[in-house]
């Protein structure tokens, strides 16, 4: 069974510190995936994301970088 234990994790608008490193992280990953050599994230790009509530969490951001990398079309 899986609800053996609860893990709580507080929301992502609650742990603003972590947005830089997550962010970072998922930059790398759509690197490689999308065969790109982005090396950062914008500084004013930095701020909306710590300014944003992230209703959606981790997987927003996750999703929010990878769509702003990925080509228009």
């Amino acid at each position: 069974r899986l609800n053996v234990f609860t893990i709580h994790m507080p929301p992502l608008r609650d742990r603003i510190v972590d947005i830089t490193m997550l962010a970072a992280h998922f930059l790398k990953i759509a690197n490689k995936t999308l065969n790109k050599n982005v090396e950062r994230i914008n500084g004013r790009v930095m701020e909306k994301f710590k300014n944003y509530s992230w209703p959606g969490n981790v997987r927003e951001l996750e999703n929010l970088v990878r769509r702003l990398m990925a080509p228009a079309f």
